[in-house]
């Protein structure tokens, strides 16, 4: 695609009172209400299909040069982006992503299949899952109803661990070695065999999961009959502050302690300072048992406590560290012996062996701190060098046997033999270089 083609157009001969065409197939997105809404990197992986194109290459040549691509490798970068989570959650990528396929499609509608709605009143902290899950009843569903196959919204938010539909709990989808899997990365079929994921079993959910399920499901159905509610800043302490007075006399400090949360980070949520992430903001509505978006708003509902829910997953609540109890004096000089000894090679795994965090870690003990990401980058350097040696060792060992059985070794050739051999795969550019070295060495010309 270049600078000069017009993304709605009609063709010639055509009345001027005619609609425009669309550059890209209008294809309609799946689903309508808050647990059966499509996400955008779903709808996006089912139009490149039906254009012919891997994702990637789709992205590269639409969507890049709409969101500034002007040179080959800042294309590139862009269209990266088409294989993460983050186009469907609440920035500014998100929107951008929206709104060039927007255009494409001739469509107005793209950014409600993400969480951009909900970007003014939700933290990014956790947000989005790490990886892509789903559920195989859903997709058992949508081939018995002659439907396509796609991805929910409601399985990229973190805090969601079940289908509230099947009571089912979400499997992560497999990923493939890099340089493997199947050429198209349709929703519901396996990257690594191709297989149906519909075929799949999953776990049953506990209880306390589905109620989370339906309560983030009542959230986006809620955005999406009152969009405007949504447009302003969160309204969280005056909840806050409601629901203390009404269960607790409005005591905080026993509404941090039911919850499980300390003082200090329970006071930053009720003077509005700190935002807490959709984990929190969940486990408070169903807490009081009332709605998230009355949480989000700052409404006033009629609330009674639940309590915390026995089979919550430890990651809806944060990492709670016990290092940080010991005497700061025996923690650096623990910190020095660990340094001393070699036993760690970055400040994380320090601060995972002390079982303090890295900021906590760096704030005890700058001198130290510094030195091991100093130490880090030495020992990241030299990793790399060795693992560069390593590969141009096997390339070499294959360019050399191939040149004993023809004129000359070609670098796909020679790529592809020690893919066979070892399993080893090499940038475009890497291989490039490797092959170069390995003529010169050879005493071939280029």
């Amino acid at each position: 695609m270049n600078s000069s083609l017009r993304l709605a157009s009609r063709p010639g001969g055509w009345p001027d009172d005619a609609p425009p065409r669309s550059a890209c197939f209008g294809l309609s997105p799946e689903g309508c209400s808050g647990d059966t809404l499509e996400d955008l990197r779903s709808y996006f992986r089912r139009l490149s299909a039906h254009h012919g194109m891997l994702p990637w290459t789709f992205a590269f040549r639409a969507i890049a040069p709409l969101l500034g691509g002007r040179h080959f490798d800042s294309r590139r970068h862009i269209a990266k982006d088409c294989y993460g989570l983050a186009i469907c959650g609440i920035t500014d990528l998100a929107a951008r992503w929206s709104n060039a396929l927007n255009l494409l499609t001739l469509r107005h509608d793209l950014e409600r299949h993400t969480l951009r709605p909900l970007g003014s009143m939700l933290s990014p902290y956790k947000l989005l899952s790490r990886c892509e899950r789903f559920c195989p009843a859903c997709y058992a569903q949508d081939d018995r109803s002659n439907n396509p196959k796609y991805n929910r919204l409601l399985w990229l938010i973190d805090c969601v661990k079940a289908c509230p539909i099947h009571g089912m709990r979400l499997k992560q989808i497999p990923t493939p070695k890099i340089g493997d899997g199947e050429a198209f990365w349709l929703p519901g079929s396996s990257r690594v065999d191709g297989s149906n994921l519909a075929r799949d079993v999953a776990e049953e959910a506990y209880p306390e999961e589905i109620k989370f399920a339906w309560l983030v499901v009542d959230l986006l159905e809620d955005c999406q009959l009152r969009p405007d509610a949504f447009l302003g800043s969160p309204a969280i302490p005056t909840f806050l502050s409601h629901a203390s007075a009404s269960l607790f006399g409005g005591i905080a400090a026993t509404f941090a302690a039911e919850l499980g949360i300390s003082k200090g980070e329970f006071h930053g949520w009720m003077t509005g300072e700190v935002h807490p992430s959709l984990h929190w903001i969940v486990l408070m509505a169903y807490c009081c048992n009332c709605r998230v978006s009355d949480v989000l708003l700052g409404n006033t509902p009629a609330v009674f406590w639940t309590g915390r829910p026995r089979n919550l997953d430890y990651r809806l609540v944060n990492k709670k560290r016990k290092g940080a109890s010991a005497p700061t004096s025996v923690l650096i000089a623990n910190f020095e012996q660990l340094i001393t000894s070699g036993r760690v090679r970055c400040l994380q795994e320090a601060a995972d062996t002390l079982d303090v965090s890295v900021k906590f870690l760096h704030k005890i003990a700058p001198d130290h701190s510094t030195r091991l990401i100093e130490n880090g980058k030495d020992y990241q350097k030299d990793a790399a060098k060795a693992n560069g040696d390593a590969k141009f060792s096997e390339f070499l060992s294959s360019h050399t046997r191939l040149r004993t059985k023809g004129p000359y070794a070609s670098r796909r050739l020679v790529v592809a033999d020690v893919r066979e051999r070892t399993g080893l795969t090499f940038g475009f550019r890497q291989a490039c270089e490797f092959q170069r070295r390995a003529n010169r060495m050879a005493g071939i010309a280029e």
